[in-house]
């Protein structure tokens, strides 16, 4: 019932990321791939109620589905909730991070474009590279932009948000991707402050 819907308006991505439990959504110099991370949350183990998981379906179909769109795009962006690799800032104790994970930053990395991956669920941003070599996908762990984070982790962070801007004259400067990253702190009776 939301207007518009999500995560698109368009019932062919509505219907894809649903039952696929993910989207495509592309233009001349972009594309924006979400992945739904939640689509199995309990139905296999209920302790799966902390992590996300990618489906077999959708590690199945993603990579053909990207192949039909080209590799052409200077712009390659993948969302996804979960945390895809074990993250350990907070606390000794296990992690939330998705159920083979790892299967993901695999894919993006053997793939001839280079991506950038934003995910939220860890309260904690981060910018860094993800993968298994170097130069590998350029990770956001977004944070948090509204949650209150005061009892989980006192000052140490504060709510964010991010502004990405990306080159798209990258190639013409002879490199794959290229672009900058504005961060915003909230800070009570001031608002969205630049660090």
């Amino acid at each position: 019932d939301l207007e518009p819907r999500f995560p698109y308006p368009d019932q062919t991505c509505l219907d894809t990321y649903w039952a696929h439990d993910f989207a495509v959504v592309s233009q001349d110099e972009w594309r924006v791939l979400t992945i739904n991370s939640s689509a199995q949350l309990g139905f296999f183990d209920e302790s799966e109620l902390k992590h996300g998981r990618l489906g077999r379906h959708c590690m199945r179909e993603l990579p053909h589905r990207l192949d039909q769109i080209g590799t052409a795009k200077v712009v390659n962006v993948c969302v996804v909730h979960h945390h895809p690799q074990e993250w350990t800032e907070d606390s000794d104790g296990p992690t939330s991070h998705m159920t083979e994970g790892d299967r993901l930053i695999e894919l993006l990395e053997a793939r001839p474009e280079r991506w950038m991956l934003i995910h939220g669920h860890m309260h904690h941003p981060r910018l860094d590279y993800v993968g298994f070599g170097s130069g590998g996908t350029v990770r956001l762990g977004s944070g948090s932009i509204g949650a209150n984070l005061l009892s989980e982790s006192g000052v140490r962070v504060r709510n964010q948000m991010h502004v990405v801007d990306f080159d798209l004259g990258a190639r013409e400067m002879g490199l794959m991707v290229a672009g900058e990253v504005r961060s915003y702190d909230w800070e009570s009776g001031h608002g969205w402050l630049e660090p």
